[in-house]
């Protein structure tokens, strides 16, 4: 009982990590911020997560939604607040690295389509979106 106890409340301190950078990336002003914020979400990851962009940038989507689920232990909620975080992200990146988190954020946000029992038109949004870039 107290083993699941610790997992609820990290995949909640999870959440509460995730949430604030994608606070902070939803209210980016201009560009001189944006680069500002997204170094700090990408050293976040680093020191939170122990999650090193550019190894993302570089996994499988499959293998990247596996490690988030065991060795992270990301819950659904995290799963899509992550993938939103890459799709902010992937805006300011560059073509190479905007298509490849592009093709994570598509993955994750099929992948919580298909195991979701809640339907989300702002998830579903984001899937047409990604299909189309």
């Amino acid at each position: 009982m107290e083993q699941k106890d610790y997992l609820v409340r990290q995949a909640e301190m999870f959440g509460q990590v995730l949430g604030k950078i994608l606070a902070k990336l939803l209210h980016l002003k201009n560009q001189e911020q944006a680069t500002d914020h997204i170094a700090i979400t990408i050293r976040t990851l680093k020191e939170d997560f122990g999650l090193d962009i550019m190894e993302l940038i570089a996994m499988e989507p499959d293998d990247l939604i596996k490690m988030l689920l065991t060795k992270q232990k990301f819950n659904h909620e995290n799963l899509e607040q992550f993938a939103d975080i890459l799709f902010i992200m992937a805006e300011n990146m560059s073509q190479i690295e905007k298509n490849q988190l592009n093709q994570k954020c598509l993955a994750i946000y099929e992948y919580i389509g298909v195991i979701d029992t809640t339907y989300s038109f702002n998830r579903e949004w984001k899937i047409e979106k990604l299909k189309m870039i």
